[in-house]
């Protein structure tokens, strides 16, 4: 079953969406689902971070980090794509 909604936002609220959509690697349909769908999850348990995302988590929150200090002016957005790359692959046993 799908639902259609139809949703006016202003000229200023549409461009934040779409620039964080862009921000974020994401068509603006897709960002929008995401919203919804945590909107929707807002309450639940979160789900277990898996050790990829975790340390990805970890490093991007220390900008001393040493796989921080050779990037380039864009590392925010290549630990974005490593994160979601990390995410992406699901849980792994560290044993």
């Amino acid at each position: 079953m799908e639902l259609t909604l139809t949703i006016e936002l202003t000229a200023e609220e549409e461009a934040r969406v779409r620039t964080k959509a862009q921000a974020e690697g994401k068509p603006v349909e897709q960002f929008v689902r995401d919203l919804i769908d945590g909107a929707a999850r807002a309450g639940e348990p979160a789900p277990e971070m898996t050790w990829g995302a975790r340390l990805m988590a970890e490093m991007e929150a220390d900008p001393d980090y040493p796989i921080w200090t050779d990037l380039p002016e864009d590392g925010p957005e290549l630990a974005r794509k490593l994160r979601q790359m990390a995410e992406q692959r699901g849980p792994v046993s560290c044993e």
